[in-house]
């Protein structure tokens, strides 16, 4: 369940300590093992429950082991470990849904809209750290989580974005918009028959945007959004990256004409500092192309660590993406960076030259 250095390491290191036992003893090895990892003692019987945490994320999960100092809980693609104290309320669930968590307001239909924002609260409130996924798991997390990247595109060419509010927000490059009013956000969504759906919102216009930080705000217009529950991606925490932990890129690049959406690609962060123009980016080995800017750089947990903006041409592996930090310093102040009529940013004030005496 930990993956190859996890549980089952340690359970295949028992089983070879125990090869000249028969295979009921070399079983019961593997369970105290499992159960020793853990920390559960000799109860491995996992009971449903619903954690309100005090920042208000809500999880459901197995309850793994209860003491005065904390709780551990299965959410079927990790264990979780969370302070006691940071729990508000612990009460008997449904274990169906178990791992999927939202917030307070969103229903279990709904978790998959708030999964990456709620699971950061819950990192965050048992200290952090990366998430341990299985290979098929972290899969699944990012197919859910990919409907909410979309293509941005306009006359001058096409790349990214993603949601980052359900009323429609969405963030991409500045290059990718610049000079054009308005933009078509395509949107894919998987419906009820398991198929894919495609719906393209027209005349999307620009928010906000900074030249400087190479990004954007978009917004989609309300009545086009009625009877759709906009999937969004959570921003991670700013101290949480570190050079080395692994990523995932989802952009739109093309081949020709042809349009390669939700392209997926994993890497490192080789740097969390690179500076260029006074500006520090991530270095990334995941592989990125043109369609890939505007697009986000995950974590394991599926949240935003980056946004992709530009790459090494005639070079591999080179890839840079703006921070997370940048990320939440534009969208905290929005109104500074949104465009008046004559396109100058409202946070800056022009006065008229002097004239000469």
């Amino acid at each position: 369940m930990w993956g190859e250095r996890g549980l089952l390491g340690r359970g295949t290191a028992s089983a070879r300590r125990g090869k000249g036992l028969g295979h009921r003893y070399v079983a019961a090895l593997l369970v105290l093992s499992a159960a020793s990892a853990l920390g559960v003692g000799a109860r491995l019987r996992a009971e449903p429950v619903e954690v309100v945490l005090s920042n208000g994320a809500e999880v459901r999960a197995e309850l793994l082991q209860r003491t005065d100092e904390r709780l551990v809980l299965d959410l079927g693609f990790m264990v979780l470990t969370i302070p006691a104290n940071q729990a508000a309320t612990v009460s008997s669930g449904d274990a169906a849904g178990s791992g999927l968590l939202s917030t307070p307001a969103a229903s279990a239909d709904e978790a998959t809209t708030s999964t990456a924002l709620a699971l950061a609260a819950a990192a965050a409130a048992s200290g952090g750290g990366e998430t341990r996924l299985g290979r098929a798991k972290r899969g699944d997390l990012v197919e859910r989580l990919e409907e909410a990247i979309v293509i941005v595109s306009n006359p001058g060419g096409m790349g990214a974005g993603f949601v980052v509010d359900p009323s429609g927000l969405v963030v991409t490059n500045h290059h990718v918009v610049r000079g054009e009013r308005y933009n078509d956000i395509t949107y894919y969504r998987k419906v009820e028959s398991g198929k894919v759906e495609k719906k393209v919102f027209r005349r999307v216009e620009v928010q906000a945007y900074s030249t400087l930080l190479d990004c954007a705000l978009l917004k989609i217009p309300a009545e086009d959004l009625e009877g759709i529950d906009l999937p969004y991606l959570g921003l991670a925490a700013s101290d949480s990256l570190r050079p080395s932990m692994r990523v995932t890129a989802v952009g739109n690049p093309a081949v020709g004409a042809t349009i390669l959406d939700h392209t997926i690609s994993q890497g490192i962060l080789s740097s969390t500092n690179r500076n260029f123009n006074d500006i520090l980016y991530l270095q990334t080995t995941a592989a990125v192309n043109p369609g890939n800017s505007g697009g986000p750089l995950l974590n394991d947990a599926g949240e935003v660590v980056g946004l992709v903006t530009f790459r090494a041409f005639f070079q591999e592996g080179l890839g840079f993406a703006l921070p997370v930090w940048y990320l939440r310093l534009f969208l905290d102040n929005v109104k500074a960076y949104a465009p008046t009529q004559d396109t100058k940013n409202t946070g800056y004030r022009y006065h008229d030259p002097m004239s000469p005496e």
